[in-house]
């Protein structure tokens, strides 16, 4: 019996035992205690809901259970990035009644109503009712929305024009200021952004969260993950930067870090880094985490720290389903003077692959200016023909222009260091690797989600025994089989 088989034996066994146990303590109560007589479980009633129970509900409930366990264990979480691709607004006509949502009460009206009266409530009488119109405050209620290539998002909805006042629907009714505050007025900063960004042919970048599934980190394998036992020290000494996994300003994300370093304009890192990640993203399917330090203690053994930062981002404890992904290549920096880089360690979220992408940014990013526009490059997304966008035969593209990152990322002057995603499943033939699905069977519910599948199994069988003691099986059980005898008859005649 493999090990699948083994776990799911055992959980049905010891669910059976407890359903067994709790059958007999149940008909033993009822036979000894329940005074009425009317509650009972019969020896074959026990007997029957056994069976049903060890060759059908057991089996398919831990089946099940174990099925939705290993999911759970296996579902981790990456950054996915894209660009912007369309600013979208929808305006909706207001009018008395409409579907606007900032309204008030008007125009009231009487309505009848009907309500019993006299003694019995069988007679009908009648009132009336003051019942009112709903009427907008302005005239017409605008959506705003982004489309990216990694999903929408929208960004205001019901949104009052500049101005409300000027655009009431009723003249006569002045708009409330906490009205026009909970609606807000005017074009959002954010849209009108990224709107001019899209209508220039420049988009902007885009990021989201999205699930995928992980055997490594979900395995007990602790040979294809980092060990250090210097985490503990560099965290005492606040020198590890936290795994970025938060998105901000809706599709935004800052997955540049700084350790001892402060730069001129930390914002400018964010967003050239949030370029370059767009272009990685969309054509390589890549994602990217730099750190930047300057600290003696660092810079005495930059492959004691490295290492420590890539054990802690992979410490599945601290970062549980945001643990560093595996389209994740993280590189770290040292710096001395401030200006130019010192030493350069990278490293990705897989255990393999990309080794010679890894050896050209530890050799070539040595003595670079720091600065975003040598590290990273310019970096600009940009329409060219293809899919739709804006009703147009559009589709994004990078522009990449200098930058060490960006040239060596994308294979250039060497296309052996241009980055490709390594497979988990290897299931198709694009795929970069072998895959990992070796690791499938290593993968086991753990005894928290096993004691929860055992539980869910006995208050099913709970429910069994309620229903045997609630009605009486053997009578069911003898009409079942006298149907059957008679249709079996009927056939045979």
């Amino acid at each position: 019996m493999d090990k699948n088989g083994g776990i799911m034996l055992n959980l049905i066994l010891f669910s059976l035992a407890a359903v067994a146990a709790a059958g007999l303590a149940l008909k033993f109560y009822l036979e000894h205690y329940e005074q009425t007589g009317r509650y009972r479980i019969t020896r074959l009633e026990f007997i029957v809901e056994m069976v049903l129970m060890a060759l059908v509900v057991s089996p398919l409930t831990a089946e099940i259970g174990i099925y939705a366990a290993r999911s759970n264990l296996l579902t981790f979480n990456e950054y996915l990035n894209g660009w912007e691709s369309e600013a979208a607004r929808a305006d909706t006509a207001c009018y008395r009644d409409s579907a606007c949502r900032h309204n008030y009460d008007c125009d009231p009206y009487p309505v009848p109503v009907s309500y019993s009266c006299g003694e019995k409530n069988e007679d009908t009488c009648w009132t009336v009712e003051i019942r009112y119109h709903s009427c907008p405050y302005v005239t017409v209620e605008s959506d705003y929305a982004i489309r990216t290539t990694v999903g929408n998002y929208s960004i205001a909805t019901n949104r009052f024009p500049d101005n409300p006042n000027q655009h009431r629907w009723r003249t006569g009714k002045n708009i409330p200021d906490y009205v026009i505050q909970n609606a807000g007025a005017g074009i959002p900063d954010f849209w009108l952004a990224a709107k001019r960004r899209i209508d220039s042919g420049r988009p902007g970048p885009a990021t989201t969260r999205s699930s995928y599934v992980n055997y490594i980190y979900a395995s007990d394998i602790t040979n294809l993950k980092q060990y250090s036992p210097d985490v503990k020290q560099f965290l005492d000494m606040k020198l590890l930067p936290r795994l970025a996994s938060t998105i901000h300003d809706f599709y935004r994300a800052d997955k540049a870090h700084f350790i001892g370093y402060l730069p001129e304009d930390a914002r400018d890192w964010q967003q050239s880094l949030e370029y370059l990640t767009a272009a990685l993203g969309s054509e390589l399917q890549g994602d990217l985490q730099f750190v930047i330090t300057r600290n003696d203690a660092i810079n005495a053994n930059p492959d004691r720290y490295v290492n420590s930062v890539k054990a802690y981002w992979q410490d599945k404890e601290v970062f549980d389903r945001d643990t560093f992904s595996k389209n994740g290549i993280g590189i770290v920096v040292g710096t001395q003077d401030g200006k130019t880089i010192a030493w350069a360690r990278a490293f990705t979220g897989m255990p393999l692959g990309n080794e010679q992408l890894l050896v050209a940014l530890n050799n070539n990013l040595k003595g670079v200016l720091i600065t975003p526009e040598n590290v990273f490059g310019a970096v600009r997304g940009q329409f060219r023909e293809g899919t739709s966008v804006n009703g147009k035969k559009l589709t994004v593209v990078s522009d990449r222009n200098g930058g060490v990152l960006a040239q060596l990322l994308w294979g250039q002057p060497d296309r052996a260091t241009k980055f490709a995603r390594v497979s988990m499943t290897a299931n198709d033939p694009t795929d970069n690797g072998s895959g990992f699905l070796y690791l499938s069977s290593e993968i086991q519910p753990t005894t928290g989600q096993s004691v929860v599948i055992i539980i869910v199994i006995f208050f099913l069988g709970l429910a069994a025994w309620a229903g045997c003691a609630a009605f009486d099986g053997d009578e069911i059980f003898r009409q079942l089989l006298m149907h059957f005898n008679l249709k079996t008859k009927q056939k045979g005649t």
